[in-house]
């Protein structure tokens, strides 16, 4: 709040790349800029090189400055970079800002945890945490919170075909992300799982005889709790 007093008293822009900080510059009149628009403008005006534009929005990302636009391309070969370890990247789809486009981010995340899996080297659960406070934070309401963590959640389960303790790993990580998210009210928040259930019980429909889709989506969830268990039974009769 010192920086914003002292632009005040001296009619000065108000160069911050904390989001919050900057809304409250801009709520108070002054104008504020971040350091990725500066770099886009320096590189607008041919003031620095595109490729030293791109140098330096890579060197930001590893050292998770800044709130920028997806960029799948970048990311992905960043976290090759990063041998799919949930570092710099996770941090990315860790802000709001990420989420701007929500099936973008989806997909993005998607390849992520493709990759994470298909080279062992990475607890798939840190990218679903990261990926669930992303969301979260860049939801309106608790109730949008838990929608795309239900939604990241089901994603994951499909795609890796977990069931058992990796379920209960990937249930934990994602309530996880929605408890400690500061922009969500973590009591108003519905629990992700009923509709995390119902996702799967749809998408297993497709491949899973319809009389069998129920018994399939419980095996999944068999190493939850009693009062879990419960929970994914009651959604799938509803």
């Amino acid at each position: 709040m010192s920086v914003i007093d002292l632009a005040h008293a001296r009619d000065i822009p108000v160069w911050v790349d904390d989001p919050v900080l900057r809304a409250i510059a801009r709520h108070s009149g002054l104008p504020a800029f971040s350091t990725p628009a500066l770099i886009d403008y320096l590189a607008e005006r041919q003031t620095i090189a595109i490729s030293r534009r791109e140098t330096t929005v890579r060197c930001m990302i590893k050292g998770r400055v800044g709130d920028l636009p997806l960029d799948e391309g970048r990311l992905l070969e960043l976290a090759e970079d990063e041998r799919w370890m949930p570092g710099a990247v996770a941090a990315v789809i860790a802000r709001a800002a990420a989420w701007a486009g929500e099936h973008r981010a989806i997909a993005l995340y998607r390849c992520l945890l493709s990759e994470a899996e298909r080279n062992g080297t990475a607890p798939v659960g840190q990218w679903l945490y990261s990926a669930v406070a992303g969301a979260a934070t860049a939801a309106n309401t608790p109730a949008a919170a838990s929608r795309l963590a239900a939604i990241l959640l089901a994603q994951t389960i499909h795609d890796l075909d977990a069931r058992g303790e990796s379920v209960a790993q990937l249930l934990a990580a994602a309530r996880r992300a929605l408890y400690d998210c500061d922009d969500v009210d973590s009591e108003a928040a519905p629990d992700p799982l009923p509709l995390c259930s119902r996702l799967l019980s749809a998408s297993a429909s497709d491949r899973v005889l319809p009389h069998l889709v129920a018994r399939d989506v419980l095996t999944r969830f068999a190493a939850l709790p009693d009062h879990d268990r419960l929970a994914v039974t009651q959604a799938l009769l509803e």
